[in-house]
């Protein structure tokens, strides 16, 4: 199966694809507001940052049902 995202293909016929952009290790994941409290399934301002950035339209709506 191929997917066609613009930057890389990808092809998932077995083989693996490490996309280095979404590795975080060595970033400070506390920023602002997110060193107050830890729980287990804190998502980092980074992935959020860069989900938006991908995925999301300037000037657009944002919907977060939690």
């Amino acid at each position: 199966m191929l997917w066609r995202t613009g930057k890389v293909d990808m092809i998932t016929s077995g083989v693996k694809y490490k996309d280095e952009t979404w590795d975080f290790r060595g970033v400070d994941t506390k920023e602002h507001t997110h060193c107050f409290h830890t729980y287990p399934a804190m998502m980092i301002p980074q992935i959020a940052r860069k989900l938006l950035k991908q995925y999301g339209i300037e000037g657009g709506w944002l919907l977060d049902p939690h």
